[in-house]
């Protein structure tokens, strides 16, 4: 049977289409604003995976250095030390008032000077000069090698010389012989008497025949 076309069909057909595009045109004037709207299944699946590092960015400017510290305060001074005792210093002293004269003999000769004699009261070191020379010659005289010269030591009654290779005499064109000079440091003992003068080493012929003088200086300090 044939159904008719009628006015209520075609109005309830319209009436059908408009709800329906009229529902989506109204869709599309609405936006999510707000995460709640979505399903949390859905909102998982939305997470998208980490993207690749960019590039490095360029050095940023150096910062302003920094003010220096203030310098510490000095520490106290510590204590004096007390004073140590005091050494004794100079022990002893002489010098020749005139120049002793010696005569000289065959063999070895030692000339001592009999007021520079000292006994010193603690063990001490003596800086001993001695100087020495032979004149009476005659003009051109002598011709030969005279005595070599030390410094003669008196230690108590015993007679002895520095002990080192001494110098040797010689003639001049005059009528004195060349000047021999001697310094030494020598050791002194407490308690003992000392005395320095001059040791004149073989003197022989024309050597012996004649005297020298000599002069004697010394100042010794204890330890």
């Amino acid at each position: 049977m044939r159904r008719r076309i009628s006015y209520a069909n075609v109005a309830a057909t319209l009436a059908l289409v408009f709800s329906m595009s009229g529902g989506a045109l109204a869709a599309s004037h609405y936006l999510i604003n707000s995460t709640k709207q979505i399903n949390p299944k859905v909102l998982k699946k939305l997470k998208g995976n980490v993207g690749p590092k960019g590039l490095t960015g360029p050095t940023g400017a150096a910062g302003t250095a920094g003010t220096a510290g203030t310098a510490g305060t000095a520490g106290t001074a510590g204590k004096e030390g007390k004073e140590g005792p005091r050494g004794p210093g100079l022990v002893a002293s002489g010098a020749s008032k005139s120049a002793p004269s010696c005569p000289l003999e065959g063999g070895t000769k030692y000339c001592f000077d009999p007021t520079l004699e000292f006994t010193p009261s603690v063990d001490a070191a003596c800086l001993v000069s001695v100087q020495s020379q032979v004149a009476g010659f005659a003009e051109g005289k002598p011709t030969t090698t005279g005595p070599f010269f030390r410094i003669a030591i008196k230690e108590g009654a015993t007679e002895t010389n520095d002990g080192v290779f001494g110098f040797y005499f010689n003639g001049t064109a005059g009528t004195r012989s060349t000047v021999q000079e001697r310094t030494k440091l020598i050791p002194v003992k407490a308690g003992i008497a000392y005395n320095f003068g001059a040791y004149y080493g073989s003197p022989s012929g024309e050597w012996a025949e004649h005297s020298s003088s000599y002069e004697v200086t010394y100042i010794c300090f204890g330890g």
